[in-house]
């Protein structure tokens, strides 16, 4: 199955407004459901029951010791151009609690091959933009806008499941932080 670490944001009115903003873009999109938003921190691909069992034990190290912290998600960016977008997503503000997390698993699971930006996807287009124009203006109108801010108290080990409609997410294991580090 595949897995993935994760936090899940729970869609405040503004995710609300600019998932709906988005949806009526004139392209073939899919648009994440408001219930499966989150920010990955690890995409672990399809994995056995065995490696799963592991990635457990080692999602347990990995956030031993981090304390519940404040998250903000500011602004819509793209991954992709404007004239075809392959995810258009909310950005993440720079954080150190999240960032020690990254590199924790950077360390214990290996680094992605590309440069990850943390984010929240909440369409994927399946086609160019005709008029490049539209979503050049959503992301300048919401640059600065603060979709969701509130405290970080848990990640969760996730699994997806890909279906025609878009991605089912089942919670697998969930880590709540602030547990104290373990010395022995």
């Amino acid at each position: 199955m595949r897995v993935f670490l994760a936090i899940t944001i729970n869609p405040t009115d503004e995710i609300k407004k600019i998932i709906k903003n988005i949806s009526k873009l004139p392209i073939k999109q899919s648009i994440v459901k408001e219930n499966a938003l989150h920010l990955t921190i690890k995409f672990f691909g399809e994995k056995s029951e065995d490696e799963i069992s592991a990635i457990n034990t080692t999602c347990s190290k990995l956030l031993d010791g981090i304390k519940p912290f404040k998250l903000k998600i500011k602004g819509v960016g793209i991954f992709g151009t404007y004239e075809f977008p392959r995810v258009i997503w909310l950005g993440v503000v720079p954080n150190v609690e999240l960032n020690e997390i990254i590199n924790r698993s950077n360390v214990l699971f290996g680094k992605e091959d590309h440069e990850s930006t943390p984010h929240l996807t909440i369409s994927r287009p399946k086609q160019p933009i005709k008029r490049k124009e539209l979503i050049e203006k959503i992301i300048e109108s919401y640059k600065e806008t603060i979709f969701w801010e509130g405290e970080i108290r848990y990640c969760t080990l996730k699994k997806s499941i890909l279906n025609p409609d878009g991605a089912e997410y089942i919670d697998l294991f969930q880590y709540v932080l602030g547990n104290p580090i373990k010395l022995n």
